[in-house]
């Protein structure tokens, strides 16, 4: 064998491993997992909570396996691989081209699991927010209420939307923690669960958080007088308002400023709550939803990558 055999060979079997490894695991999602199969989904209005989070997760779980997979087997074949050979000073060349390949293959799988798992976890934490948020609010259609989730519209994702005589309102649910503090004597058990909201700021125990809710207050702002416009009405005969859901915290000061924060597990307190005002008959309430069902987007399902905001 000569020296570039020598070079190249373990460099090229090394590499066709990776490559198989990778290519063994994405069959193996594909044709053995439940989930990685496909299978009919909801479109339009009628939408599970989250399912756009749903089948994010999907596709970072599908990351992630393929890393956990990847990267132990991938460090099996780049140490059995590797010949004695090279440690002479004859094969520098080889031995610097074969521990760049190890370590480019590697530090993309290592990549793939430091970058995957945050948002995996940060998903989850949606998902269950949403999941808790929408199990209440469904309670407002004993109300004469409509309420949709993961509605994809003029480019927005809105998580909850609720349409009923009070008005219309985009609700964001977002997953908080209440957390102790470390301290020399161990970790402090947790404070209250109790959040102030004073139309600007959200103060939770031992941190507060400003800008939180711009987000259903632009939804709101933008689809008030689209849906006016969709149906011929003036934008004052449809009155929208921006929520905040936040499972598991009682909220002790709500201001109805700009947005609603409230308890989802009390969901007559976003509809009570509303500034009294123009009030949706049932005629114009048909009409809204059917102009939802012309605008609603249908969603890729892997453009959700916000899960920061919610984690």
């Amino acid at each position: 064998m000569t020296d570039t055999q020598a070079i190249l060979w373990p460099t090229a079997l090394f590499i066709l491993g990776t490559l198989g490894i990778v290519g063994g695991t994405l069959i193996g999602l594909r044709y053995f997992v439940p989930g990685g199969q496909p299978r009919t989904r909801a479109r339009g209005l009628l939408r599970e909570p989250a399912a756009s989070l749903r089948r994010r997760l999907e596709v970072v779980d599908f990351h992630l396996i393929c890393a956990g997979v990847g990267l132990p087997l991938t460090l099996f074949l780049w140490t059995a691989f590797f010949p004695a050979g090279f440690d002479g000073a004859d094969h520098l060349a080889g031995t610097i081209i074969y521990l760049a390949a190890g370590a480019i293959a590697l530090g993309w799988f290592g990549r793939e699991l430091i970058h995957y798992w945050p948002e995996r976890i940060g998903l989850r934490r949606a998902i269950d927010a949403q999941a808790r948020t929408a199990v209440s609010l469904n309670l407002l259609m004993r109300q004469k209420y409509w309420v949709l989730h993961d509605v994809h519209i003029g480019g927005y994702r809105i998580n909850h939307l609720v349409i009923g005589p009070r008005g219309v309102f985009c609700v964001d649910s977002l997953w908080r923690r209440a957390v102790g503090r470390l301290s020399w004597k161990g970790r402090e058990p947790a404070p209250p669960a109790e959040v102030r909201f004073d139309g600007e700021t959200l103060q939770f125990p031992g941190w507060r958080e400003q800008g939180t809710h711009e987000h259903p207050v632009e939804q709101a702002a933008w689809l008030g007088p689209w849906l006016a416009a969709q149906i011929g009405e003036p934008e004052s005969e449809v009155p929208t308002w921006g929520a905040i859901a936040l499972p598991g915290w009682q909220v002790v000061s709500t201001h109805w400023k700009r947005v609603m924060v409230f308890n989802p597990s009390t969901p007559n307190m976003l509809v009570e709550g509303a500034p009294e005002g123009r009030r949706i008959d049932a005629t114009t309430m048909q009409a809204l939803i059917k102009a939802l069902k012309r605008g609603c987007e249908t969603p890729s399902g892997v453009e959700v990558r916000h899960a920061e905001r919610v984690a």
